[in-house]
């Protein structure tokens, strides 16, 4: 499915005559793709095939000469209103420079007197901020020239007396400081004196802590190895009475050792044969047992002969219809059979 744009010539401010040369330029190569456009379709039926890849190939290829040809036409189209175009921009220059310099020489015969007024106001401003810029920094951010006489002279006259007191002030402010630094410099030296004064008192208070501080450490120094020679035999003796207590202490281990090794003896050979007794008397018990047990069971020999010959009846005693109880009287028989089996093995 292809898609067809619709172009209207007046989307563009332009009448549709004045297009024709331009529809005119790209007709071969819109017969050309509209020819190419029936085979594509008729392609398109036909099942994929490599004959008809091929033929796709092909057509594909035609197609792309064609849309090449009409960019190669758009190029040229295109260049040849370009340079239409900037003719018309130089032909619009030459006809307008004349008149442009007409105007603007009109414009200053206009103004002449404007402009004559303009200048001396000009002037004005460059004597005024040349005056005023003795006493003012920003004279020449000031407009000065649309001021009256009069005006400016007052306006003049308060600026300068302003910056003359202004002058006065800082050479007084200045005088001061410099008074001022001379009291601050007298002081200061007063100061460094004093300074002096109590920096020679520490430093013989320094000195006489120093040596007081020596004389201790030397003091502290001999209590100190006093209590380490105490501590040191304090400490040897202490290891001696340690070492003979733990001498003492492991003898004792060791016999208490031996002793309890000789009634953990003692008292194994004294369970063994308590166990031995008791197994004894057990197996006694056992046989005694199974003394009784035999005279039992020489009395019960009539009654389990008659057990079993119940058990055989119950084999031939019913009878069923349906073949689900017949199957589970079967069944029962057989279990019969087992519980005989196993009297008859006891």
């Amino acid at each position: 499915m292809t898609t067809e744009l619709i172009i209207n010539p007046k989307d563009f401010g332009l009448e549709p005559e004045k297009v024709t040369s331009i529809e005119a330029a790209f007709a071969p190569k819109v017969i050309e793709r509209e020819g190419l456009h029936e085979v594509y379709k008729q392609l398109l039926t036909k099942e994929i095939t490599i004959p008809v890849c091929a033929e796709a190939a092909t057509l594909r290829k035609k197609l792309v000469k064609v849309r090449t040809g009409i960019a190669d036409i758009h190029r040229t189209q295109k260049a040849f209103f370009l340079a239409s175009g900037k003719f018309v921009d130089a032909w619009k220059n030459k006809e307008t420079l004349p008149v442009i310099q007409m105007e603007n020489k009109l414009g200053k015969i206009e103004k002449y007197h404007e402009i004559k007024m303009q200048k001396r106001l000009d002037a004005l401003q460059i004597e005024r901020v040349e005056l005023l810029g003795q006493y003012v920094e920003d004279a020449a951010d000031r407009d000065l020239k649309h001021m009256e006489a009069d005006v400016w002279n007052a306006y003049f006259a308060a600026k300068k007396k302003e910056y003359e007191d202004r002058i006065a002030a800082e050479k007084k402010a200045e005088a001061d400081r410099i008074e001022a630094a001379k009291v601050e410099a007298e002081r200061l030296r007063l100061i460094e004196v004093e300074n002096a004064k109590l920096k020679e008192q520490a430093e013989k208070a320094a000195k006489q802590a120093q040596a007081e501080k020596v004389e201790h450490e030397r003091i502290e120094k001999i209590e100190a190895d006093k209590r380490a020679k105490i501590e040191a035999e304090r400490q040897a003796k202490a290891k001696a009475e340690r070492e003979a207590y733990e001498t003492e202490l492991k003898a004792e281990r060791e016999k208490a050792a031996k002793i309890e090794a000789e009634a953990t003896k003692k008292r194994q050979a004294l369970e063994l044969e308590i166990q031995t007794k008791k197994d004894n008397e057990a197996k006694i018990e056992v046989e005694r047992l199974a003394n009784i047990q035999a005279d039992l069971n020489k009395g019960d020999a009539a009654k389990v002969t008659d057990l079993i010959e119940d058990l055989n009846e119950l084999k031939t005693k019913y009878q069923f219809r349906s073949k689900k109880n017949q199957q589970m009287y079967i069944d029962t028989c057989t279990l019969i059979d087992k519980v005989v089996n196993h009297i008859q093995t006891k």
